[in-house]
């Protein structure tokens, strides 16, 4: 038992990162005590089972938020280059006072470099080019980007995962509002979901 100010410590912590230490306490009392307990240098068959499932159970927590951790790292990329795009259709529609209609019109307020090819791998060693319509891929080739200006009063951008990345990427959604002068940026949770479907 963990009384004082241990336990609140503990009680404030993570409940993923409570049960990880509650496991490794229970692993290491285990250990410490079969040694002490006993004179011999080997361990036993249920202590090793013991041990096994204690990793088992640890590598069934981690793997999955690594594989998590890095679908959202590319979806942040995604939101970077987005939120770019979406000052820049903020920038044009209060100098010109009308929507851009592709990566040509905003081309001036921000970089906008493409990927040729909807593929990673490739993406690393060809070089970038400066799309001019209203599709392009991302530079690391894991988005496709859709331009939607000019629908009403609002514009939207969106990064679609593309690619052998469809299946498991989250896509992005950014917004601008010429009546509120609003710009907005979404990162969706749900996957393998339309480009019709995609709106702020």
């Amino acid at each position: 038992m963990v009384f004082g100010p241990k336990k609140n410590f503990l009680l404030r912590l993570p409940t993923l990162r409570r049960i990880e230490l509650f496991v490794m306490n229970k692993f290491l009392f285990l250990i410490r005590n079969f040694r002490i307990r006993r004179n011999e240098d080997a361990f036993t068959l249920v202590e090793l089972i013991v041990v096994v499932v204690i990793i088992g159970i640890l590598s069934g927590i981690a793997i999955p938020s690594f594989q998590n951790a890095s679908v959202k790292a590319r979806q942040k990329e995604a939101a970077v280059l987005i939120n770019s795009y979406m000052k820049a259709v903020q920038s044009y529609y209060m100098e010109f006072g009308t929507y851009p209609r592709g990566a040509y019109s905003i081309s001036e307020y921000v970089s906008v470099n493409a990927c040729r090819v909807p593929d990673p791998s490739r993406c690393k060693n060809m070089s970038t080019y400066t799309p001019s319509g209203n599709s392009w891929f991302t530079p690391s080739g894991f988005y496709q980007i859709f331009f939607r200006g000019g629908y009403g009063y609002r514009t939207q951008i969106l990064a679609a995962p593309t690619g052998s990345f469809a299946s498991t990427g989250l896509p992005v959604v950014g917004c601008f509002n010429s009546q509120t002068n609003i710009m907005e940026i979404k990162l969706l949770t749900i996957k393998n979901i339309s480009t019709s479907q995609m709106f702020c």
